[in-house]
Parts: C-alpha cells; structure tokens; sequence
C-alpha cells in the first residue's frame, strides 16, 4: 500500500474506534436505564431475572467495548489495532445480545 491509501484507512479505523467509544458508552447507560424499566414492565420472575443478568452481561460488553476503544485511539501499532479488533468484536456481540433482551421483554409483556 501506498503512504497515502495506508494513511486514509487508518485515519478511517479511528473514526470507527471513535464511534465505538461514544456509543458504548452510552448503550452502558441505556442498559442500566432498561434494567430499572425491567422491574417495572416485566412480571414472570425467572423471565425478568434472566433478562437483568443479560442486561448486566451486556453492560459489561460494553465497557469493555469502550475501554479498548480508547485503547486503540491511544496507543499505536500492533497493540491498537489488536484493541481497535476485540472492541469492534465486543460491540458487536453486545448489540446482539441487546437484541435478544428486547425481544424477549417484547414477547414476555405482550
């Protein structure tokens, strides 16, 4: 790859990682804002637990999410972009784990 091409895509990976950061961040305070409304809105016991501690997973997804996030804006080489790779994994995994917690609310309260 050419300097320029090389400097583009990397200039690309960290708006991505950008993005990843302030989103997991505020999916961490969404989660916990659902795990209260769960409470409230969800009465079957065992369906209401399961779906807190996959909030409470899914919390952690995305902490972790941001933290390695940050982790590839600051530091540089093999170790950002190992960061920048797992973030990007954990993002993942925790919206499709949000995904099954809102469907299951979803067919529970109806």
């Amino acid at each position: 790859m050419t300097g320029r091409w090389k400097n583009d895509r990397q200039d690309e990976r960290r708006e991505l990682h950008q993005h990843v950061f302030m989103v997991s961040a505020g999916l961490v305070g969404v989660c916990l804002t659902v795990l209260g409304i769960t409470k409230a809105v969800v009465r079957l016991k065992a369906i209401r637990n399961f779906s807190q501690d996959l909030l409470a997973v899914d919390a952690l997804l995305f902490l972790v999410a941001c933290l390695l996030a940050y982790l590839s804006l600051r530091l540089v080489g093999t170790w950002a972009t190992w960061a920048g790779r797992i973030s990007d994994t954990l993002f993942l995994l925790g919206l499709s784990v949000m995904t099954v917690v809102c469907a299951l609310i979803a067919w529970v309260t109806v």
